[in-house]
């Protein structure tokens, strides 16, 4: 059995979601898929400026049609877990009561 090792990366991506200047998202999203090589990317603080106890259905459906399309993910109001190499999914998923902490397998 051969064994590839897996590239996690962990950012602190303050409000991602911000949509002040689209354009430098998407640059800023295109680069985080691409150029770093990484299989797991963990963000923190990915909707912490919203006013919305629990992130909504409309940034979910955002972030993984348009941010990062067909990706397991895991994301809540203040964290994220996704896999951006496809052979990979995410299981098992325990998310903490402030949503701040995510654990998957």
């Amino acid at each position: 059995m051969i064994y590839q090792p897996i590239r996690i990366g962990s950012l602190n991506a303050r409000s991602i979601f911000k949509e002040s200047s689209p354009s430098t998202q998407r640059s800023f999203v295109y680069d985080l898929r691409t150029s770093h090589n990484l299989d797991i990317l963990c963000l923190q603080d990915t909707a912490s400026t919203f006013s919305h106890p629990h992130i909504t259905d409309e940034l979910i459906h955002s972030f993984t049609t348009y941010i990062f399309p067909k990706s397991s993910c895991i994301i809540t109001k203040h964290a994220a877990i996704i896999c951006l190499r496809h052979d990979l999914t995410l299981a098992n998923a325990m998310v903490s009561m402030d949503e701040r902490v995510i654990v998957a397998s």
